[in-house]
C-alpha cells in the first residue's frame, strides 16, 4: 500500500546509519552545506544545492538529488536543505525501503494542529493589531488533505479526470477545480451524502487492493505476508508516528472505523501505543467486504446523543446570558462591555464543536 506514492511499509524515518561508508557520505552532504552558507545566500537554498550537484557526476549526486526531493516535497521544513534528512536519502540511495507515508502523516497533523491553535486564538481577539497575527507557516503536503475532502464530501467535489491506464488514481483530481461559495453551509449539511470509504467503489482503470475483496475476510497476518494486507493491518494498529526526532504524533484509527469498513463503537482511551515499527502480528484478523456499509454502535449512538443534549444546553445557556445581560437595568457602556466578552466564550465553544 502507498499513500500518495509513499510506502506504508518499510524501516523508520529515524533508522541510523551503522556504517562508516554511510557516515563518510552524510559528512561529505553536511560538508556541502558549509560550503553554501558561505555564500552570499548564507544558506543551502533549494536552487544552489540543485546548482552544485545537477549534472555534476559528484559521487553522491544521487543522495543529494533524493535530499532536495525529501526537503523540497515530501517533508519540508522551509526553502533550504536541511541535514537532519540525509540519513533517509542515503538509505533511499542504496535501496533500502523507507516507511515515509507515516513521516508524512505526523507533518500533516502537526501543521493541522497548529493550524487550529491559530484559529482558535484567533477567535478570541476582537480585531488584529496588524497583519503578522494571522500569519502562520505549514510545509506539510496539505493537497492531500484537499484530496481527501474531495474524495468524501460529494459536494466539494469537481468532476474528476479519467485515469488513465498506469496512472495512479490521484490523476483523476490533475487540475481540476470546484467554485464553492460557503463551505461552511456544506460540510453542515453533508451528513448524508458523506463518504465513508471512497476507495471502496470501482473506478475504470483502477484495482481493487486484496483487502478491498468482496467477501469479508479472516486473515493471519505477519512480516512475511502478503504486503497489501500487511499494509492494511498496520492502518488498523494505533501507533506513533514520527516526523523526526522532535515531532510525534498519534494515530488512532479506531476513532474512525468506519473508514475502514467497521462499525463505530465508542473510541475510549487507548492502552498501549505502539511504535510504528514494531512487527506486527495477528493470528485472527477481520477485513470486512468493501460491499458492507458501516455503522455505529448502539452505545455509541446513546453516547452521541446525550454529547449532543450537552452540546444544546451548554449553548442555550450562552444565549440566555446575553438575553440577561440585555434584560438588566445597566448603562449603554456596561451593556457594550457585557457583550464583547460574552462573545469570545461563543466563539471558542463553536469551534471546539
Amino acid at each position: 500500500m502507498i499513500i500518495s506514492g509513499y510506502s506504508v511499509l518499510g524501516s523508520s524515518v529515524l533508522s541510523p546509519l551503522e556504517t562508516d561508508e554511510l557516515k563518510r557520505t552524510e559528512e561529505k552532504l553536511i560538508q556541502t552545506i558549509r560550503e553554501l552558507r558561505r555564500t552570499a545566500w548564507n544558506k543551502a537554498h533549494y536552487s544552489l544545492w540543485k546548482k552544485k550537484f545537477m549534472d555534476s557526476g559528484s559521487e553522491i549526486e544521487h543522495e543529494a538529488f533524493l535530499a532536495l526531493w525529501l526537503t523540497r516535497f515530501v517533508l519540508p521544513v522551509s526553502s533550504v536543505i536541511v541535514k537532519a534528512i540525509f540519513p533517509i536519502a542515503i538509505h533511499l540511495a542504496r535501496g533500502t525501503r523507507i516507511a515515509l507515508a507515516p513521516a508524512v502523516l505526523a507533518g500533516i497533523y502537526r501543521d493541522l494542529s497548529l493550524l487550529k491553535e491559530k484559529i482558535v486564538a484567533l477567535a478570541q481577539l476582537d480585531h488584529f493589531p496588524d497583519s503578522s497575527a494571522l500569519a502562520i507557516a505549514l510545509h506539510s503536503p496539505l493537497q492531500l488533505v484537499q484530496i481527501w475532502a474531495w474524495e468524501r464530501f460529494l459536494e466539494l467535489r469537481p468532476k474528476p479526470n479519467l485515469i488513465q491506464l498506469g496512472e495512479p488514481r490521484f490523476a483523476q483530481w490533475h487540475k481540476t477545480m470546484l467554485r464553492v461559495e460557503n463551505v461552511r453551509t456544506v460540510l453542515d449539511s453533508s451528513e448524508e451524502s458523506f463518504d465513508w470509504r471512497p476507495y471502496a467503489k470501482t473506478l475504470k482503470n483502477w484495482n481493487f487492493p486484496k483487502f478491498y475483496a468482496e467477501k469479508e475476510m479472516w486473515i493471519s497476518v505477519d512480516p512475511d505476508s502478503c504486503e497489501e494486507l500487511e499494509s492494511f493491518a498496520r492502518c488498523l494498529r494505533i501507533s506513533e508516528l514520527h516526523w523526526s526526532q522532535a515531532v510525534l504524533r498519534h494515530y488512532f484509527p479506531h476513532r474512525v472505523a468506519m473508514q475502514f469498513g467497521l462499525d463505530q463503537d465508542l473510541p475510549g482511551c487507548a492502552a498501549q501505543v505502539n511504535d510504528y515499527g514494531k512487527p506486527i502480528s495477528y493470528e485472527n484478523l477481520y477485513v470486512p467486504s468493501r460491499l458492507y456499509e458501516a455503522d455505529v454502535t448502539t452505545r455509541y449512538l446513546e453516547w452521541w446523543k446525550e454529547s449532543i443534549l450537552h452540546l444544546q444546553a451548554a449553548k442555550e445557556g450562552v444565549l440566555q446570558r446575553e438575553r440577561i445581560f440585555r434584560s438588566s437595568e445597566i448603562s449603554s457602556e456596561e451593556e457594550i462591555k457585557n457583550s464583547k466578552e460574552s462573545k469570545p466564550f461563543y466563539r471558542c465553544w463553536f469551534l471546539n464543536f
